[in-house]
């Protein structure tokens, strides 16, 4: 088997333009025209998403099983922010607590209450 490189592109397609994307970009369209002239194009599949309402897309291996996770790049640095916090509150659990009374008591005395 000669290794070799799959590419995804993903396109957010108005329902009314759907039909002439699938046209264009399908198995018989001009893209897979370009590309058949050249050694080494095997095809082109169109996937449509099944959970966009969800925001998740899973990569999936010739076996089936899940291998990655599409995200909006919105919701990658909300879920890396998350983790962050996670490890800040993680890193800070045996340190020194201060009970919230002592926090009020000290806030009055520096005027900041």
């Amino acid at each position: 088997m000669q290794a070799g490189y799959t590419y995804i592109w993903k396109y957010l397609v108005p329902p009314d333009s759907a039909r002439a994307f699938e046209r264009a970009y399908g198995p018989k369209g001009a893209w897979v025209k370009l590309f058949n002239k050249h050694d080494g194009y095997l095809c082109t599949e169109l996937h449509k998403d099944a959970v966009s309402e969800r925001n998740e897309q899973f990569v999936i291996d010739d076996q089936g099983k899940k291998t990655g996770v599409l995200l909006p790049v919105e919701e990658y640095e909300r879920l890396m922010a998350d983790l962050h916090d996670l490890a800040v509150v993680a890193e800070r659990r045996d340190g020194n607590n201060v009970p919230f009374e002592e926090i009020k008591d000290r806030s009055k005395v520096d005027d900041l209450l």
